[in-house]
């Protein structure tokens, strides 16, 4: 609508110049050329125009919105070849300086023997340790077995035999001393046997040690096989 009421306007314009031009050229033909009284009475007078203003064409920008695209645009990557490394070839050589080998020491292995030691009662404690096991079979003691009660007289059986045998000897203690009494020894060997007799009606009921001790020609005794029992007459 604006762009039409522009061109008309251009139109105007142009017309009214081409008006005036033609107005100019009229009235220098009507001084050169003299006019009767007729004709100048039948010329009407024309009124003079108005001036036109001029009006300066404004130009028109059409003004074209800008379109953003809100899709994602996928930048095509250009691939570059990666040149492979060439493996290089290390040609120089390397010395190691080896020392002397040191000879290898064996750690020595400690054995350690295990010595039964018997236990001794704690004062003011009512338990008492067992006996230790009679550890050579040369040297045991089978009756009394050990907390065994007895009463009466009593036959001690057992071993005392070896191959240099010496002596042997069977002796007893109540448990509340570490004194021992001798009840029987020999220089002959028994195997199975009665190593003594024990009349239990001549001592105080309790509790008793008995111990055999085999002496060799040597003078060197097995360890020494140990038995508690109890007397209760």
């Amino acid at each position: 609508m604006e762009r039409q009421r522009l061109m008309i306007l251009a139109l105007l314009i142009l017309c009214f110049g081409f008006g005036c031009q033609f107005a100019n050229m009229f009235a220098a033909t009507a001084e050169d050329e003299p006019i009767s009284e007729e004709e100048a009475f039948e010329i009407e007078p024309v009124a003079p125009a108005e001036p036109t203003e001029l009006f300066e064409t404004p130009t028109l920008a059409a003004k074209v919105p800008t379109v953003v695209s809100i899709l994602p645009v996928k930048t095509p990557t250009r691939q570059v070849a990666t040149p492979a490394k060439t493996p290089t070839k290390n040609t120089s050589s390397t010395r190691v300086a080896v020392g002397p080998t040191l000879p290898v020491l064996k750690t020595p292995v400690r054995t350690v023997v295990a010595t039964t030691i018997p236990f001794a009662p704690v004062a003011g404690s009512s338990f008492v340790p067992p006996p230790p096991p009679c550890r050579s079979p040369n040297a045991k003691i089978t009756f009394p077995t050990s907390d065994r009660s007895v009463s009466g007289t009593i036959e001690i059986l057992g071993t005392a035999n070896r191959s240099d045998l010496k002596l042997w000897k069977v002796e007893y203690r109540p448990a509340s001393t570490s004194a021992f009494t001798e009840l029987n020894k020999s220089d002959k060997g028994i195997s199975n046997g009665v190593l003594g007799r024990l009349a239990t009606k001549n001592l105080p009921n309790g509790t008793y040690w008995l111990r055999l001790s085999v002496l060799g020609k040597e003078h060197i005794f097995l360890a020494p096989c140990q038995a508690r029992f109890k007397i209760t007459n």
